[in-house]
C-alpha cells in the first residue's frame, strides 16, 4: 500500500501499517503473497522493520 506495509504479529495476531524502510523496500514489494516475515522493533512507542526473513 504505497510507501506503508501492513503486517501482523504471529504472538498476538494484532495487525499494523509500518513505513517500508529504503533498505528492504524491493524485497518487500516482491515478496507480496509469500512467505516473507520481518523482524521489528519497538522502542519510545515507535515501532521500525529491521529485518527480513523466510518464514
Amino acid at each position: 500500500m504505497g510507501d506503508q506495509v501492513q503486517i501482523m504479529d504471529l504472538e498476538t495476531f494484532e495487525t499494523f501499517e509500518l513505513p517500508i524502510p529504503a533498505e528492504f523496500d524491493e524485497e518487500i514489494r516482491g515478496a507480496v503473497g509469500t512467505d516473507l516475515g520481518v523482524e521489528y522493533i519497538i522502542a519510545l512507542g515507535n515501532m521500525k522493520i529491521m529485518r527480513t526473513k523466510k518464514v
